[in-house]
C-alpha cells in the first residue's frame, strides 16, 4: 500500500472511531446514520476484503456493535431460515463449484443489511424505522428529480479506481437524456428503492400534508430514473398499499377478493398493449427487452439442481444478467432459489388473504424489477432492510397477542383502535417524544 492509500485508511479508521462512539447505546442515531449511508455513499466506496465491503455494509457493522450490547437481539426462527439459506449456498461453494466471491457478496450485502435492521429496529420500534423510512427515501426521490432537471451527477467523479467504480460510476442515458441514478450507481437501482418506500410513506405517523409531499417527491423521482420496471413496481405497491387503507379487515379483504379478478381481466384486455409498453418504443428499450427474454428461455433450462452451472462465471461473464433470479439459479441452482423464494411466496399468500405488512407489500410489489434485474448496487441491501422490517412487524404483532398481524395491527397506522404504543407521537418528526458485475442495459 502507498503512501496515499495508507493515509485514506488512516482517515477512514478515524471517521469509523468517531461514528462508533457517537452512536454507541443510541440505536435510533446509528438506525438513521446506518439508513443515510445506504442512501447516499456510493456503493463503490469501499474496502477489499475478498468480496468489496461497501460503505454502508461498515457502517451497518458499527451500528450492530454499538447496539447490540445495550439492547441484545433475540433470534427467531425467521432468522434461522435466513442463517440456513446462508449455509446451504455455502456448501453449494465448497462442494459443488460455486464462486466464493458470490457468496461473499449475498453475505456482505444480503446478510449485514438484514442483521443490522433486526438488531437496530428491534431497539428503535417499527414505528420510529418507518418515519425514517419515509423521510430519507422522499428526500432522494427530490434530489433525484433535481438530479434529472439540473442534469447534475454529484457522484461522477467519484472514481477509486475498482471494478466496480468503473461499472457503476457512469451516468446512464436513454434516447440521448440523462437518467437519475444519484448515489446508487443505476437508475434501476434507485427506482426500484425509491419504489420500496411507497408503502411505509403512506403508514407513516406523519401528518396528511408530509405523507402527500413525499409520495410526489418518491414518485417524481421514480419517473426521473426511466426505468419500466420501477415504475410498474410503484405502481403494484401503491395500488396494494391503498387496498390496505381499508381499515377493517372484511373491507380489505373484499376489495382484495374484487381486485384480483378485475386485474385478471384488465389484463386479457389490456395485455397486448401493456406487453408493447413493457417492451418499449426506442431501439434501445426493445432491444433491452429482447435480451432480459433471451436470458430466460436460454439459462432457466441450463440450472443445476444444486450449485453453479460449469459455464457460467459472473466474475468473467462478457454478459449483463438482467434478473436476480436467473443469476441465483445459475450460481447457485434451484435448491438455493427455491429456498430463496419461499418467503416471497409466503408474504405473497399474506397480501392475498389480507393479513401483510407495509414491508411484505414493499417486496412483493418489486417482482417486476427482480424478473428484470440483477441484485446491483445498494438496491439489494435495501432490499433486505425490507426483509428485516417485515420480520420486525411480525414480532412485534404477535408480541402483543394479536396473532398474525394485520396491516393496521402490527404497524398501529390504521384505525383509531390502534395500540396505545403505535399511536401518533404528539411531537417530534420521527416519532420521538420531546424528551427523549458488469452493469445492466
Amino acid at each position: 500500500m502507498d503512501s496515499k492509500g495508507v493515509s485514506v485508511a488512516v482517515v477512514a479508521a478515524l471517521i469509523a472511531g468517531v461514528l462508533l462512539l457517537v452512536i454507541w447505546g443510541r440505536p435510533r442515531l446509528a438506525f438513521v446514520a446506518w439508513v443515510l449511508s445506504l442512501v447516499t455513499v456510493p456503493v463503490w466506496i469501499s474496502v477489499d476484503v475478498s468480496a468489496t465491503l461497501p460503505a454502508h455494509s461498515v457502517v451497518g457493522l458499527l451500528a450492530i456493535a454499538a447496539t447490540i450490547s445495550k439492547t441484545p437481539a433475540r433470534f427467531n426462527r425467521f432468522d434461522y431460515y435466513f442463517a440456513i439459506f446462508l449455509a446451504i449456498s455455502l456448501l453449494a461453494v465448497l462442494l459443488a463449484g460455486s464462486i466464493w466471491a458470490s457468496w461473499a457478496q449475498i453475505f456482505i450485502r444480503w446478510g449485514i443489511a438484514y442483521a443490522a435492521a433486526r438488531v437496530l429496529v428491534s431497539a428503535t420500534g417499527t414505528r420510529f424505522a418507518v418515519n425514517v423510512i419515509a423521510v430519507l427515501f422522499g428526500i432522494i426521490g427530490g434530489v433525484a428529480v433535481l438530479e434529472f432537471v439540473l442534469q447534475w451527477h454529484p457522484f461522477v467523479g467519484w472514481e477509486t479506481g475498482t471494478v466496480e467504480s468503473n461499472i457503476w460510476h457512469k451516468i446512464q442515458t436513454r434516447g440521448g437524456t440523462d437518467r437519475s441514478e444519484w448515489a446508487f450507481g443505476h437508475s434501476i437501482a434507485l427506482g426500484a428503492s425509491l419504489a420500496m418506500s411507497i408503502p411505509f410513506i403512506l403508514r407513516s405517523s406523519l401528518n396528511a400534508l408530509n405523507r402527500w409531499m413525499l409520495l410526489i417527491l418518491v414518485g417524481a423521482g421514480i419517473a426521473t430514473t426511466g426505468s419500466r420496471g420501477a415504475l410498474v413496481a410503484a405502481g403494484v405497491t401503491a395500488a396494494l398499499s391503498l387496498v390496505y387503507f381499508a381499515k377493517q379487515r372484511a373491507l380489505r379483504t373484499a376489495a382484495l377478493t374484487f381486485s384480483i379478478p378485475a386485474a385478471l381481466s384488465a389484463a386479457i384486455i389490456l395485455g397486448p398493449l401493456l406487453a408493447r409498453w413493457a417492451r418499449g418504443g426506442s431501439s434501445e428499450e426493445q432491444a433491452s427487452a429482447d435480451y432480459r427474454n433471451y436470458l430466460y428461455t436460454t439459462y432457466v433450462p441450463k440450472f443445476e439442481w444444486f450449485g453453479k452451472y460449469p459455464d457460467f462465471d459472473i466474475t468473467r461473464a462478457n454478459l449483463s444478467i438482467d434478473s436476480e433470479i436467473v443469476i441465483l439459479g445459475l450460481s447457485f441452482g434451484w435448491l438455493v432459489l427455491v429456498i430463496a423464494l419461499i418467503p416471497i411466496c409466503v408474504s405473497t399468500a399474506r397480501v392475498l388473504i389480507g393479513r401483510a405488512t407495509a414491508a411484505e407489500i414493499a417486496i412483493i410489489g418489486q417482482a417486476p424489477v427482480l424478473a428484470t434485474v440483477a441484485f446491483i448496487t445498494q438496491y439489494e441491501s435495501v432490499f433486505f432492510l425490507m426483509a428485516a422490517m417485515a420480520v420486525q412487524f411480525v414480532l412485534e404483532g404477535a408480541e402483543k397477542n394479536r396473532g398474525l398481524p394485520r396491516f393496521t395491527d402490527a404497524e398501529g397506522l390504521g384505525s383509531a383502535n390502534t395500540v396505545t404504543a403505535y399511536q401518533r407521537p404528539s411531537s417530534g418528526p420521527l416519532g420521538h417524544r420531546a424528551s427523549a458485475s458488469v452493469k445492466p442495459v
